[in-house]
């Protein structure tokens, strides 16, 4: 197990094909119908930290892909940085929930 993890945990970011397939996830990748904020977002960053994405083309990444109704929360918070979008995503999917 150890072998397995220090090959593919050492590896920067993997071959190009790899980082093709992995930006292409990124960015088709949407919430769920029944996938909570969380999970979507984890998922998210998980796949912009393999790609070495970070900042505000991160933020993108995440808030592109949520729900339209947490979203347009997300707009309204004025959201400039990815906890500010993980902050309003989730006060959204709360107060949906609520209603």
């Amino acid at each position: 197990m150890d072998n397995f993890k220090g090959r593919f945990q050492t590896a920067p970011r993997g071959t190009e094909i790899l980082q093709w397939r992995r930006a292409s996830e990124l960015y088709k990748r949407v919430q769920g119908s029944s996938e909570s904020v969380d999970d979507y977002i984890t998922a998210t960053r998980n796949l912009a930290k393999l790609l070495g994405i970070i900042g505000e083309q991160k933020r993108y990444a995440v808030q592109r892909g949520l729900r339209p109704k947490f979203l347009a929360d997300v707009i309204r918070a004025q959201a400039t940085t990815v906890d500010d979008a993980v902050k309003a995503a989730r006060l959204a999917e709360t107060a949906h929930m609520i209603t």
